[in-house]
């Protein structure tokens, strides 16, 4: 009887160890958020330096007259598309979500805009500000 409840006690003891490494571990990797609103110091800021060339954020769409346009994502549910506009929580910005999940950042590439300079082309007429996007002729 004693042998049994130390075989019973020892698995028990396996068990929790294994599903704390499981929890951690799943922890660890679900820690997602889009890279242009990550805090100061998350998860990717170790990735991401001002000298790291950072890949082009994913691009995204709308369909006019039956032709597809191409846009990108800015943050996980906008996608700005040249001389339409930005699609906020539309059809056209479901692909922006597939953004949290990609564990490299990406980052608009394009020109400095807007009145200090700080803000980033995101498309053809459109700048960015964070997730605030707005119609610049300087893009």
């Amino acid at each position: 009887m004693a042998c049994t409840k130390k075989s019973a006690n020892m698995k028990l003891r396996k068990s929790l160890t294994v599903t704390a490494f499981l929890l951690f571990v799943n922890l660890s990797l679900s820690s997602a958020c889009f890279v242009r609103n990550c805090p100061t110091g998350g998860k990717r800021s170790v990735l991401l330096s001002p000298l790291q060339p950072a890949r082009q954020c994913m691009p995204c769409g709308a369909t006019v007259g039956g032709r597809s346009v191409l846009g990108v994502c800015v943050s996980e549910n906008t996608c700005c598309v040249a001389h339409l506009g930005c699609f906020v929580n539309t059809e056209e910005s479901k692909v922006c979500a597939l953004e949290n999940h990609l564990s490299t950042p990406c980052r608009l590439q394009g020109p400095p805009c807007g009145s200090d300079g700080q803000d980033v082309c995101a498309v053809e007429g459109i700048c960015c500000a964070g997730h605030n996007c707005r119609y610049d002729a300087q893009c």
